[in-house]
């Protein structure tokens, strides 16, 4: 009798064991199937996850590939200029070699949208710009940046050819490379470009290397106050020794004033007579 009795315990435990063990691998293999087994909607989630993980660039890498897709774009324009002899007077740029030309650093849409209207200036023998022509040594910074998509901001300083503007770009990513997508343009009277002194010294050493910052003028209630009184004729004085004079450069667009009123120049600068006009 004990026998059978222990016999039954046996049996028990032995089923228990079995029916535990069962439930241990069924649902560690079911947990894994379900992992492996995700659906459609689970699945997307994951990837949107893993592309919003990229990392936008920053103003450095930023400035630094837009400075390089500028730079490549504006000489494959040119060069395909040179190649093709292309003239808007006697032989026009043919728009389908210039799209295929500067496909690398250029979006689907700046080839079919913007190219369009632009390529009949941009060989013209004529003093004039058919894209914008950016001081990127200047002024360039960063104002947007997403993993596929950033934006820079520029400027064009005022001179014989230009009367000032900012110029926003847009870059985009498109099939995995950066590519400029779009420009804009925002004129100095309608907007100033609120020039540092930093930035007009940089501009006007540029000319003239010797040029010594002296001050910040503001030209009111003079006679020249009508000709600069849309800026409020604020203008940093530099002196150029290689020429002697006293030159000033707009805080509004960056023009380069020669003529200066003498009564706003400092009295150690002693100019000989025939420095002015």
């Amino acid at each position: 009798m004990k026998k059978v009795v222990i016999s039954f315990l046996c049996l028990i435990l032995a089923g228990a064991g079995a029916f535990f063990s069962y439930e241990y691998f069924f649902n560690k293999n079911k947990a894994t199937l379900a992992s492996k087994q995700q659906t459609p909607k689970e699945e997307t989630l994951n990837e949107d996850e893993g592309a919003k993980s990229a990392s936008p660039l920053t103003e450095e890498e930023a400035t630094a590939t837009f400075r390089k897709l500028y730079d490549k774009l504006m000489n494959r324009i040119d060069e395909l200029g040179q190649e093709n002899e292309w003239s808007s007077s006697s032989n026009p740029a043919d728009l389908e070699t210039l799209q295929e030309g500067i496909e690398p650093y250029t979006s689907k849409k700046f080839r079919e949208v913007i190219l369009p209207t632009i390529i009949e200036d941009l060989y013209c023998e004529c003093d004039s710009f058919a894209m914008p022509n950016p001081d990127l040594d200047i002024r360039l910074k960063l104002v947007e940046s997403k993993p596929d998509y950033f934006k820079v901001r520029t400027v064009d300083l005022a001179d014989e050819l230009s009367e000032g503007e900012q110029i926003f770009y847009t870059v985009i990513k498109e099939n995995e490379k950066w590519k400029i997508h779009s420009y804009n343009q925002i004129q100095a009277y309608d907007k100033p470009l609120n020039i540092t002194k930093e930035e007009a010294e940089k501009y006007i050493k540029n000319i003239y290397p010797s040029a010594k910052y002296l001050k910040e003028v503001q030209f009111e209630h003079t006679e020249y106050s009508d000709e600069f009184s849309y800026d409020n004729s604020k203008w940093f004085l530099f002196y150029i020794q290689e020429i002697d004079d006293v030159y000033a450069v707009s805080v509004n667009d960056g023009s380069i004033l020669s003529d200066v009123p003498k009564e706003f120049i400092p009295n150690f600068i002693e100019l000989e007579e025939d420095s002015y006009y």
